[in-house]
């Protein structure tokens, strides 16, 4: 079994000063969930944070993110993203968690440098990718959430409902990425 590297704190602490995360949102990352870009393209379940394309990005953030809140406490900290846009995607967040008893929601936010992003000029935190783990999702389910993905670009990485195991526990799983 291979380890990922951890950020050191201090690296951390300096990808929050650039950004100028306030310590309420510092506050919702695991210290010890933040790790470097890893590698070659291949997906990883669960997701680990710090999976990233190689040599795009310097963190990887999974978590359950309310992303319309993190816009109201730091709209500077994110992309060219409106307040808009992540209204919509919190409104998928809020969706997915209603599908069915256990559903997880997980969000990706990566930490991209200037150059890395186009149209940014500045070190931002973009939201790259959205999971939902458990219950089955159905047809109208993913009816009521396709607009407001579509809308900004979002799409599905692999079929729906892809069946997984998450400690020890079968379920679904089911990725959209930003971008497609």
């Amino acid at each position: 079994m291979t380890l990922q590297a951890q950020i050191p704190t201090d690296v951390l602490a300096v990808q929050f000063d650039q950004l100028h995360l306030p310590e309420t949102l510092r506050g919702e990352v695991i210290a010890q969930h933040a790790q470097p870009p890893t590698g070659d393209g291949n997906r990883l379940w669960p997701p680990r944070p710090g999976y990233d394309q190689p040599d795009v990005g310097s963190i990887r953030f999974w978590g359950d993110f309310d992303l319309a809140a993190w816009y109201q406490a730091a709209p500077h900290s994110f992309g060219p993203y409106t307040e808009l846009e992540l209204q919509h995607l919190t409104s998928v967040s809020r969706r997915l968690k209603l599908a069915g008893e256990g559903a997880r929601v997980l969000w990706a936010l990566d930490v991209l440098r200037p150059g890395e992003w186009t149209r940014h000029p500045r070190t931002g935190l973009c939201v790259a990718e959205l999971v939902c783990a458990g219950p089955w999702l159905s047809d109208s389910v993913l009816a009521d959430i396709r607009p407001a993905l579509h809308q900004h670009h979002w799409g599905l990485i692999e079929d729906v409902n892809e069946v997984c195991e998450v400690n020890r526990t079968p379920c679904y799983v089911t990725h959209w990425i930003y971008g497609v």
